[in-house]
Parts: C-alpha cells; sequence; structure tokens
C-alpha cells in the first residue's frame, strides 16, 4: 500500500513565497510544457498501478520529473523549480487529503498535483502567448533540410510549439526554408543562401544538414536536429557543454543499432543471418555498423553489410541479400529516406523480414522499427530555438538525446510472411498496424 506525501519538504514559507513570485511571471508556464507535465503525471500513474509511489517530494526520481519542463527551459535551481512546479497544485491536493469525503482521500496526491499545473497551465497559456507576440520584436529562424520537410512527418509539431511559445508568422517570427530535396551536393549553397540572410538562428536538419551549415557560419546560432553523432562527426566537443555556436538534439543512432538488431532478431526468431543495407557516403552509418557487429555474436546472428548509393542500386542489392540466404535484412540509419518505398516492396516481394527506418515506413509494409519520437524531438527542437532567440548562448546549452522511442509492428505484413509476432514483443508496442 502507498504511503501517504509527508509534507514537509518544502517548508509552507517558501511556498509562499514561491506563489507571490507565480503571481508576476504567469509567462513562463507557457502552454509548450503541459505536455511534459502530462507526460510526467502518466509515468507517476504507471507507478502507482505498480505500487512504486515513493512518499516523499524529496525522493530523486520524482522530483526530475516534476522539474524537468522548468530546469531545461529557464536554469533555475533544481529547489526553486520543485517549489515552483507544486505550488500550484499543493493546496488543493491537501484539502483532498483532509477531506472527509472517502474518494478525496483515496486520490493519488503526486498525480492531483500534477493534474492542477497541468490545468494551471493550460489557462495561463494563452495569456502568455498574447503577451509575448506583442512584445517581440520579428525573429527570423532558417531552417536547413537535407529532404523535403512533406518527408519529415512531425515537422508541423516544431512550428506548432514554437506558436504555443508565442511566436507567430507574420507577426513576430519569419522562416526561411532551404530544401536541398534529396540532392546533397546542393547543401553548402543552401547554408550560404541562409547566412546571408541573417537569420536569428538556424534549424539543421540530419547530419549533412549540419555539416553544411557549420561549414557556412561561425558566428550565427545553430540549432542542429535528427543528428546520429554529433561527438564523433565533429560538430560539437562533447554534449554536456557543446561551446561554439551549436547545440540541439541527438537521436542517439549509434547506440540504437545493437537495439534495433536485437528487436529484428526477437521478432523473427529463426533468424540466423541479417543483411544490414546502408549508404557509405553517409557518415553516420560508420558507428552504428561497429555497434551491430559488436551486438551480433551476443544475439547469435550473423551480420553482413550491403551497400546501396542510389535507388537504382536495390534491385541487385537484393539479390544479393537472397543469394547470401538472410533470413532478415535491416536498414541502418541515415539519409536513405528516398530508398525506403522501394525496399520494402523488393522485401515483400522476396518474402524477407525487413526493420525499416521510421514508423511511417512500417505503416507503408515495412515489418518493424524501433526509433526516438519524432514529435518529442521536434518539440524539444522548437524550445531550444526558443531558447535562444531569448539570449542563450549555445554552446552553454547542453546536446540534448531523446528520452522516448517507439517501436512499431505491422501484423498485416507479419501474417504476409508467415511470422507469428511473439507476445511479449507485441505487448510493448506503441504501435501496430493491422
Amino acid at each position: 500500500m502507498a504511503r501517504e506525501v509527508v509534507w514537509s519538504d518544502p517548508a509552507w514559507e517558501d511556498l509562499t513565497a514561491a506563489a507571490e513570485y507565480i503571481a508576476r511571471d504567469s509567462e513562463a508556464y507557457a502552454a509548450a510544457f503541459v505536455q511534459e507535465i502530462k507526460d510526467a503525471a502518466t509515468s507517476l500513474s504507471e507507478m502507482a498501478e505498480r505500487g512504486q509511489l515513493v512518499p516523499e517530494f524529496r525522493d530523486a526520481s520524482i522530483r526530475e520529473l516534476l522539474v524537468r519542463p522548468y530546469r531545461l527551459v529557464y536554469h533555475l535551481t533544481a529547489r526553486q523549480v520543485t517549489i515552483l512546479a507544486i505550488i500550484q497544485g499543493v493546496g488543493q491536493t491537501k484539502r483532498a487529503l483532509d477531506d472527509e469525503n472517502a474518494q478525496a482521500r483515496a486520490m493519488n496526491p503526486i498525480v492531483t498535483i500534477l493534474t492542477a499545473v497541468g490545468a494551471c497551465l493550460l489557462l495561463a497559456a494563452p495569456l502568455a502567448v498574447e503577451a509575448r507576440q506583442a512584445g517581440q520584436a520579428l525573429q527570423t529562424v532558417g531552417v536547413l533540410t537535407p529532404q523535403r520537410l512533406e518527408q519529415q512527418a512531425a515537422y508541423p509539431t516544431f512550428l506548432e510549439t514554437l506558436r504555443l511559445l508565442g511566436y507567430q508568422e507574420g507577426s513576430n517570427l519569419r522562416l526561411l526554408v532551404r530544401s536541398a530535396d534529396g540532392k546533397l551536393d546542393r547543401l553548402p549553397a543552401l547554408a550560404a543562401e541562409l547566412v546571408a540572410a541573417r537569420p536569428d538562428v538556424i534549424v539543421a536538419l540530419n547530419t549533412p544538414g549540419v555539416r553544411a551549415a557549420i561549414e557556412a557560419t561561425k558566428q550565427i546560432p545553430i540549432v542542429m536536429t535528427l543528428v546520429g553523432d554529433p561527438v564523433g562527426s565533429g560538430f560539437v566537443s562533447n554534449l554536456a557543454r557543446p561551446g561554439g555556436n551549436v547545440t540541439g538534439i541527438s537521436n542517439m543512432v549509434a547506440e540504437l543499432t545493437s537495439k534495433r538488431l536485437a528487436l529484428l532478431k526477437e521478432a523473427v526468431p529463426r533468424a540466423r543471418r541479417i543483411a544490414a543495407m546502408f549508404n557509405p557516403d553517409d557518415p553516420v552509418t560508420a558507428p552504428q555498423l561497429r555497434d551491430a557487429e559488436r551486438a551480433a555474436p551476443a544475439l547469435k546472428v550473423e551480420t553482413r553489410f550491403f551497400q546501396v548509393k542510389a535507388i537504382e542500386d536495390l534491385p541487385g542489392t537484393f539479390k544479393q541479400i537472397v543469394a547470401w540466404r538472410a533470413d532478415a535484412a535491416l536498414w541502418i540509419l541515415g539519409q536513405q529516406q528516398a530508398f525506403q518505398t522501394g525496399s520494402i516492396e523488393l522485401a515483400a516481394s522476396y518474402r524477407l523480414p525487413l526493420m525499416v527506418a521510421h514508423p511511417r515506413n512500417v505503416e507503408a509494409g515495412g515489418l518493424i522499427s524501433y526509433f526516438p519520437d519524432p514529435v518529442e524531438l521536434h518539440r524539444r527542437t522548437a524550445v531550444v530555438v526558443d531558447l535562444i532567440l531569448k539570449g542563450a548562448k549555445p554552446g552553454d546549452l547542453p546536446v540534448e538525446q531523446p528520452t522516448k522511442f517507439e517501436l512499431t509492428i505491422n501484423l498485416k505484413t507479419a501474417k504476409a510472411l508467415g511470422i507469428a509476432i511473439p507476445r511479449p514483443l507485441l505487448s510493448r508496442a506503441d504501435r501496430v498496424v493491422e
């Protein structure tokens, strides 16, 4: 049975001071962080169901869930943000705990707090956004992408988060988008074009886009996103304090490969030979290949790597894979989105289980994918952009790593291949396509 929350930390005097702070500065609770509060509430609800509630807010796991949205964005101390996070719900929760009504007494106090915080955020957001839009000068954000933005399914989340943070295109925000349309050799010229427009910040997508942006400017702040290995690629010296004019979001591609390989093996237990396709011209593939080589022996599988430089290479590559008698195949992550549709069709024709790059490729017929949640990555990208537009130096902002991953499985494809996905794996899937 969960122990009752002890209201001993922080002191009531601190709570009163925090309340006065909140009254002065409601803008600090912008709607963009509502989702973070909801995520924390969900996590704590799951803890409650498992009987893992902790008794006090002094517990580090609870404190981290509460303070993360505020500490990352407003650079407050852990104690300050803990106070700010709980003040809005503590009064309601205390009343609920003291209430004679049995149902009120049975309420989970921690989740009650988070619900109250979320409600306050929702109520405060419109006023905060209107105030910011009225008071802000025009900000220019450049966006450099190797692929068309239509291929970045979560890009609208980036725009929506900026809007929730108070930026409205045509009012206080100007967006300059430059896309290479899959032709990576165009990126240097596009980056130079963006730099010439002197934006306040440049958002660069994927490894090739970030490299082009860095080569084009050492002064304009750059926010990288969807980058697999920012340290190994030479973009930053370290993740904690990147230095220079670059920060942003890493998707930890290199470390994901062994996990993806293990999931594919779990989905296809009979697999003994797994083919890995990669583009040798993509710099982010090298650490992934090393990771796959390290993981293969423990999984009792043999891996072989097959190069794909162009869509035209796919038919020949699949013939080689089949000739090698592969039991399954996966894509090494990188700049290969243009290859996905053709490879899914070929895999189906050869009845070869294929692990694809992204959830949308599973919807198109791939068997399985495991990838950082792109919605979360784009949302965090917008938050970092907001920080820089407020005056933060990119070199002082840690490069963030994803904390949420999506496992997607296509049962229709599995049935067509004659594969029975094990129940334990299916139960862990975030999305199932049927």
